[in-house]
C-alpha cells in the first residue's frame, strides 16, 4: 500500500501531462479570407485535474468566439 500510494502521489503531481490540438476550418485560407480555429487540451493525467488553462493566439488578427480560459480540465478530460 505504501509503495502504491507513493506512485499515485508522484503521478498525480507530475506536471505537463497534456496534449494540445488545433484545427482550422477551412484548412487553407486565401488572402483576406477567414477561418475558425479550434483548440483543445486533453488532460492525460487520469489522477488529477489541471489548474487554470488559458488559450492564446498571436500573430494573426483574431477575435475569440468562446472562452479563452477554463478553470480546469478534469482528469482524463478535454477542454476546448
Amino acid at each position: 500500500y505504501r509503495t502504491a500510494r507513493r506512485v499515485h502521489d508522484t503521478l498525480a503531481a507530475a506536471p505537463y501531462q497534456g496534449t494540445l490540438s488545433a484545427t482550422a476550418e477551412p484548412a487553407a485560407v486565401p488572402p483576406g479570407g477567414r477561418a475558425t480555429l479550434t483548440g483543445a487540451l486533453r488532460n492525460v493525467n487520469g489522477l488529477r485535474a489541471t489548474g487554470r488553462v488559458d488559450f492564446a493566439l498571436s500573430g494573426l488578427d483574431a477575435a475569440p468566439r468562446g472562452p479563452l480560459s477554463l478553470p480546469y480540465v478534469a482528469p482524463g478530460g478535454t477542454g476546448t
